[in-house]
């Protein structure tokens, strides 16, 4: 089976959650012997893709920070078209030649549209398809949160994007034929929308599960990208409330993009961008998982239970989990959170814990690829 994903920023270098949940998509359907056409744009400075199957619409800032001028040109195109802004800013004439001149040449049995902000690309010109929609969260209700947290300008336009987006994203759940969630609550809410066949799938961890013993660096961990203000908000959350909690000499390690701007105070050191995570996470005694806001999967959580060590993390961390291993601790006010960071701390976890996070990561990867190859079938089947 060929199948072509359209997405928005090729998702090789993994940079955020939504990349890593994109290629655990494609990794899973090229392990089950299907080609997979990826088209994306590239970041600046990123390196030209050598995959063939790798094709890019050229070069675009992603991150709105990051866009300069163009900024104002995507947004006045919003305004003018009556678009969401995150819509605005990825269409391009070149990537709908390319979308085409690939579907032509390489004529797909099944497209994937992998974020509901790409759905403006459809139709794709050629012999019909089934279409299946790769939703990594509910993108409304995103931006309506956002928008209860700030008012001004910025709590307009979240406001104006929330309204926008629920429409849209009503207009393609009934366009496509199926529709793939990562939560089952997001699934619920897609089928409310009118989506004709939604599944929830358990996205497995990006990182693999590694018994090397390694030497701890800090006595908490916390990894993210606090680039993304839901991802800041738990963070803030922690270093405000749950850090002034704990003993003064218990050290925390911050890294991702990001982090910077939160290392104050003594113990408290942001390390940045990091080249290997799972590393990372294993030189922790505990890995903390502080997240407030957010829809769908959280991936840092996934990668927290696959690197072995015990796991603090907040309900809203563990949505679309629902049966972590006994590594895992959940607490949710900042008093219940340090308490249970000092009792990890106190009595880490034993090697029976440990093998119960690996069991865990292996059948949540083997039922993931087992549902999607079932999944390819119906959907190019029906």
């Amino acid at each position: 089976m060929t199948i072509l994903f359209m997405t928005t920023v090729l998702p090789g270098g993994r940079r955020t959650g939504g990349e890593v949940a994109s290629s655990s998509f494609i990794e899973a359907m090229r392990s089950n012997g299907h080609r997979v056409v990826v088209i994306g744009y590239q970041r600046p400075g990123a390196p030209a893709p050598l995959d063939p199957d790798v094709i890019s619409a050229g070069t675009r800032p992603i991150e709105s920070r990051d866009g300069g001028v163009r900024v104002g040109a995507w947004l006045a195109s919003a305004i003018a078209r009556g678009l969401p802004y995150s819509i605005a800013k990825y269409r391009s004439r070149r990537y709908r030649r390319v979308l085409q001149a690939t579907a032509l040449a390489t004529p797909p049995d099944l497209l994937v549209i992998d974020h509901a902000q790409m759905g403006w690309a459809l139709p794709v010109e050629g012999p019909g398809r089934p279409v299946a929609l790769l939703a990594h969260n509910l993108e409304h209700e995103l931006y309506g949160e956002a928008a209860g947290r700030g008012g001004g300008p910025v709590g307009w336009m979240n406001r104006r994007e929330a309204r926008l987006m629920e429409g849209f994203e009503r207009r393609i759940a009934r366009a496509v034929d199926r529709v793939w969630t990562l939560t089952r609550t997001d699934a619920a809410a897609l089928n409310g929308l009118g989506a004709p066949s939604v599944r929830a799938f358990a996205l497995p961890p990006s990182v693999e599960v590694d018994d090397r013993h390694t030497v701890p660096e800090h006595d908490v961990g916390i990894l993210g990208t606090w680039t993304w203000s839901a991802n800041a908000t738990g963070l803030r959350w922690f270093v405000d409330e749950v850090r002034p909690l704990l003993p003064p000499s218990v050290s925390v390690g911050v890294a991702g993009a990001g982090s910077e701007p939160f290392a104050a105070g003594p113990n408290l050191v942001a390390a940045g961008r990091v080249d290997d995570a799972a590393s990372f996470l294993r030189s922790s005694r505990v890995v903390a998982v502080p997240s407030l806001a957010g829809g769908g999967l959280q991936i840092k959580t996934l990668d927290a239970i696959a690197s072995g060590m015990p796991v603090v993390a907040t309900p809203t961390a563990l949505r679309g989990i629902d049966d972590p291993p006994p590594t895992v601790r959940v607490a949710e006010s900042p008093k219940a959170f340090a308490a249970a960071i000092e009792r990890v701390l106190q009595s880490p976890a034993g090697e029976d814990e440990r093998r119960s996070a690996a069991g865990w990561v292996q059948r949540r990867r083997d039922q993931f690829r087992s549902e999607l190859a079932e999944e390819l079938t119906e959907a190019v089947g029906a």
